[in-house]
């Protein structure tokens, strides 16, 4: 016998190798349900049921049998699940493609507002744009950081356009007030 075969058999519970044994007798009605065996060294005799073995063999199968199905279940869900998020994943990268550009076009056009308005903090408001043109090239900084300040910019940006305007009114400029509601207008 081979050792490969031998260490299998030494590995498997559910086998019981007895040496120095005899079988002395096979009972059953219609199926093998007894084994008796006499060990040579003892002299001593053995029945082992094996109706009821076999039996708790047959659930113990079924129930492995169960829980490979519910294993492959969860592996097709896996499954489905991971070909979900590939397909995110693309999609995503699509928006990337697609929300970079109007990125671009949204910062043109808060560059053309910052040159259009009021000289109000204008060197300030050049630099920030500046500022977001240098972060649109970079890669340590998320598409969604980009976006989130070109829209804080703009919001700034309006906002010191609204102060600028309250400072006219308060200052009894009517006539820029007219320009400002335009070029402010959205």
């Amino acid at each position: 016998m081979s050792r490969y075969l031998i260490r299998r058999i030494e590995e498997t519970p559910t086998i019981s190798l007895m040496t120095q044994t005899e079988i002395t007798g096979l009972d059953g009605d219609g199926h093998l349900e007894r084994v008796q065996w006499r060990d040579k060294r003892s002299s001593s005799d053995e029945t082992r049921e094996m109706l009821l073995q076999y039996r708790q063999y047959l659930r113990e199968t079924q129930s492995l049998h169960e829980y490979g199905e519910q294993l492959a279940a969860q592996v097709r869900s896996q499954t489905e699940e991971i070909e979900f998020v590939k397909q995110q994943l693309v999609e995503i990268e699509t928006t990337a493609r697609e929300v970079l550009p109007l990125m671009q076009k949204m910062l043109d056009t808060l560059e053309r507002f910052v040159k259009l308005d009021l000289p109000f903090q204008l060197e300030e408001r050049r630099r920030r744009v500046a500022s977001l043109r240098e972060s649109m090239d970079r890669a340590d900084v998320t598409i969604s950081e980009k976006y989130r300040r070109i829209v804080e910019a703009d919001v700034v940006f309006s906002d010191t356009a609204e102060f600028a305007t309250d400072a006219a009114i308060a200052a009894g400029c009517t006539d820029q007030i007219s320009f400002t509601g335009v070029a402010l207008s959205r």
